[in-house]
């Protein structure tokens, strides 16, 4: 089983009140994004993603049957995001308004979108050039929009490639939005051989939330060792503050395949996105693990999220909380940033809470 924390000298943490700490899943499609539609039928038209080639998804489930699937696996929220290029604003709307109905003392969700870009750089993907997916697009990557208010549209609408938004114009648009920009499967392969769906231009974008380092299985048809040492040794050392999430991309019923812990105050949408936004989570398939932070200079302890500063000679001390099903190691990483020079420490977690 796989659990993935990362600590730097200077820790991404943040100080945080009495919280909950809510397992949920990130990257989940409902029916708008398969060939049957959000009511799922194959007879009926207008809500289905067509053409099918886009998908190869054939069903999918609405928000309250994807709600109770959900709380059958102990999951407390689901993030949703369809492509922007099987969607239209009403359907954006119809599911917004589906997720603000399901939410409870128990259950939360997150509204958005899966947008279609331009690459920036030239990356032509065999997909593009093919008509019937958009063309003559450089090439398409895919941006996680979570929590944002209204629809954000592709130009075509209604083609695999587009040719707008770009990369840092759909990643400024989420943002400009107030919402949570999510680099989503940034290496990817068909065939394991065939780049797809990846994100060539991730070194010439900035302002994104986060970075999907886990996506479906893992090392499933995205390279997540790549993906997350991109984070690690690219993004984090260059001072970027970009935090690591998962997500399933699931089509069809939610799964724990990898799932996501955030801290809130309380389980509502608006204290959901904040959390992610700032940082308060880890993506596990194994229980959960989470760590606390002060250097020997510092009063008071810090959370994941935010920053803590800390220089080469002082004594930095982690509280690490968990609950794991499997034994697994934690690494804890050092470097000065910039420097691309690591230092880290393993330890064994046994099962159980802690």
């Amino acid at each position: 089983m796989i659990i993935l924390i990362t600590l730097f000298i200077s820790i991404f943490t943040s100080m945080v009140s009495a919280q909950t700490w809510r397992y949920g899943s990130l990257h989940q499609h409902t029916g708008y994004s398969t060939h049957a539609g959000y009511d799922g039928s194959l007879l009926a038209t207008g809500d289905n993603c067509v053409p099918f080639d886009l998908e190869g998804h054939t069903y999918g489930y609405d928000v309250a049957e994807l709600k109770e699937d959900a709380e059958d696996l102990d999951l407390d929220w689901l993030a949703f995001s369809d492509h922007s290029y099987c969607l239209t604003s009403s359907e954006f709307n119809t599911v917004k308004t589906d997720c603000q109905n399901a939410q409870d003392s128990s259950f939360s969700c997150l509204w958005g979108e899966e947008l279609s870009v331009n690459e920036d750089v030239s990356d032509i993907e065999i997909m593009c050039s093919d008509p019937l997916y958009g063309g003559p697009a450089t090439g398409s990557a895919h941006i996680g929009a979570y929590g944002i208010s209204s629809f954000i549209s592709q130009n075509p609408t209604d083609v695999y490639c587009p040719n707008t938004p770009g990369a840092q114009s759909g990643v400024n648009s989420i943002n400009n939005a107030g919402g949570i920009s999510v680099i989503n499967h940034p290496v990817a392969y068909l065939l394991d051989f065939i780049e797809f769906i990846d994100f060539e231009g991730i070194d010439q974008i900035s302002g994104e939330t986060g970075i999907e380092i886990w996506n479906g299985e893992w090392g499933g048809m995205s390279d997540d060792n790549a993906a997350y040492y991109e984070w690690l040794n690219e993004m984090l050392q260059e001072g970027e503050k970009v935090y690591a999430l998962g997500g399933t991309d699931s089509h069809e019923e939610p799964t724990i395949v990898n799932y996501n812990l955030v801290g809130v105050d309380s389980l509502t949408h608006s204290d959901l996105e904040e959390g992610l936004n700032l940082g308060r989570s880890s993506v596990s398939n194994n229980g959960y693990v989470r760590i606390k932070a002060k250097t020997n200079t510092q009063p008071d302890w810090t959370e994941m999220g935010g920053e803590l500063d800390a220089n080469t000679n002082e004594v930095l001390t982690l509280r690490v909380r968990h609950n794991v099903e499997n034994t697994c190691t934690l690494k804890v990483r050092r470097s000065e940033i910039g420097s691309y020079i690591e230092f880290y420490n393993e330890f064994n977690i046994p099962p159980g809470l802690d």
